[in-house]
């Protein structure tokens, strides 16, 4: 569904944090948060779908195989091997009041006019809202799977949302969560972006309990 595009805006503060110039950088949490701000942390997905602190695949080796019947290693037997690598993603714990915010300024290529913009996630099983935080601007109607042109900064009821910000308006993309879930893409294309522009991308939570995690982030022309 499209949304409705609004006349007006508000211009946006002068931002004080080094922005990309080549659009929205580490995606795959690759060099953790790196280019990232505010709220979440980087964790590891291990092969079985469980999720640690740590990156235990990077100094944790299997051992070698010893000889049948011998329990010794035999001579010239192969190194030991890496341990199935970890996947780094962003845990987003929720807070009980307010909207949790993940964040990147980036600068869009020239040629960047239309952006697709997909969020890779997973609410876990405890996820809930807290539908009487005040932060919702109540009058904001808008319903999971729309997207919306705004020109002012609004925080609607929404388990998550993508946010654009831009000199002279606001893209807004809602989704639900479907707490405990395997993994889901949240995806939106925005017309009219504009190119060589200074903008912000944010991934907000609801207000509640439970947490997001973040598997990736991409956005193309």
């Amino acid at each position: 569904m499209c949304g409705l595009l609004v006349a007006g805006g508000f211009m946006l503060a002068g931002a004080t944090t080094a922005m990309s110039a080549d659009g929205l950088e580490n995606g795959d949490f690759a060099k953790g948060k790196s280019r990232w701000m505010g709220d979440g942390q980087v964790v590891y997905l291990k092969p079985d779908g469980t999720i640690s602190t740590t990156d235990d695949s990077r100094n944790s080796l299997l051992p070698p195989v010893a000889s049948p019947g011998t329990g010794t290693t035999p001579a010239g037997a192969p190194a030991a091997a890496q341990k199935p690598g970890t996947t780094p993603i962003v845990e987003i714990k929720l807070k009980s009041t307010q909207f949790a915010d993940f964040s990147q300024k980036f600068r869009t290529p020239k040629e960047m006019d239309t952006v697709n913009a997909e969020v890779t996630y997973k609410a876990s099983q405890d996820f809930k809202m807290n539908d009487k935080a005040i932060v919702f601007d109540r009058e904001i109607a808008w319903k999971p799977g729309t997207f919306w042109y705004w020109s002012a900064l609004v925080h609607p009821k929404s388990d998550v949302l993508m946010r654009l910000d831009k000199r002279d308006n606001y893209m807004y993309k809602l989704d639900a969560a479907t707490p405990g879930s395997d993994w889901k893409k949240m995806k939106v294309r925005w017309e009219d972006v504009g190119g060589g522009q200074d903008v912000t991308f944010h991934v907000l939570v609801t207000p509640g309990h439970g947490t997001l995690y973040i598997k990736s982030v991409t956005i193309t022309p």
